[in-house]
């Protein structure tokens, strides 16, 4: 009986050895797979001078989306930089708070898509952020080792480009809000930033502290909440998803009748482009367009 039992006992030790094994197996190649079909390289760029579908474009004004993403890794230091080597007059970032407090850089919930690393960015310390690099990305090999930075050092390269950031709160803690309001103070940039969030209840509550930083409603559609929050709000503007199905022609015609100022994101093709602005929209959110000096001096976008 003894040795049955020892025999069974042993079968069950092994399966679940396989299990585990075969789990592990599963769970590496998921996350490799999903790092590789998730591979972000370099797109070519657009001149906005060069789009004749668009008429007007010198009061186009041009954001480039996570920094200039298509020329270097989206959300690094390097990639705005190179927003204002190309002379775009604002920068978009995403931002978020790490497990003890600190804002950084970084769009996705984690940083397995983006870094060497893994795990949520909230759940980890900003030492331990440190240690990550960025293997994915536009170029990503021409800058080398490219860390996660910090809002502070994004923020003060924008003021080295003398550029507008719009930074987007993805995962931001009342402590985070209060961190984000001492950093624009102590640049002196407070009045000449942009916050922006998806959330409302985020933008009212920094409105409170800051009442002086313009604001962003970031939202998937137009819709009636979104309106009467920016109609409620001043010095704030509604930036939408330029593909999302919900926002027809008549939609936007009648947010920009109610006196809403919109912007989108995000625009990479002509056509979009040429239809946004063609339906009075003016501020664009973008990968691709590049803002363009002209011979006289002009700038465009």
């Amino acid at each position: 009986m003894k040795k049955r039992l020892k025999k069974i006992t042993g079968f069950v030790l092994c399966l679940t050895l396989v299990a585990v094994v075969a789990g592990a197996g599963v769970f590496f190649a998921q996350y490799y797979l999903r790092k590789f079909e998730a591979e972000v390289t370099a797109r070519d760029t657009i001149k906005l001078s060069t789009v004749v579908e668009v008429k007007g474009k010198e009061d186009i004004v041009l954001c480039a989306h996570r920094g200039f993403s298509a020329v270097a890794p989206e959300n690094s230091l390097a990639a705005i930089a190179e927003a204002g080597a190309a002379m775009f007059s604002r920068v978009e970032f995403d931002v978020r708070e790490t497990r003890d407090g600190v804002l950084v850089l970084m769009h996705d919930a984690t940083v397995n898509r983006m870094t060497d690393g893994a795990g949520k960015v909230a759940s980890r310390t900003f030492k331990r952020l440190l240690t990550y690099k960025f293997n994915n990305g536009a170029n990503f090999e021409e800058y080398g080792r490219l860390g996660i930075p910090t809002l502070s050092e994004a923020l003060t390269v924008c003021v080295e480009h003398n550029m507008t950031p719009v930074m987007e709160l993805k995962s931001v803690s009342g402590r985070g809000l209060e961190s984000l309001k001492k950093t624009l103070d102590g640049l002196e940039i407070a009045e000449y930033v942009i916050v922006a969030s998806s959330k409302g209840k985020t933008l009212l509550k920094f409105r409170e502290m800051s009442p002086e930083t313009e604001i962003w409603l970031m939202t998937e559609k137009i819709d009636r909440r979104a309106i009467r929050f920016c109609g409620e709000q001043e010095n704030a503007a509604l930036s939408f998803n330029a593909h999302s199905e919900y926002n027809k022609d008549d939609v936007i015609r009648g947010a920009l009748k109610r006196g809403v100022r919109l912007s989108c994101w995000t625009v990479n093709d002509r056509e979009t482009l040429a239809r946004m602005a063609g339906l009075g929209i003016r501020e664009f959110i973008t990968d691709v367009f590049e803002p363009h000096i002209t011979e006289n001096g002009f700038q465009v976008g």
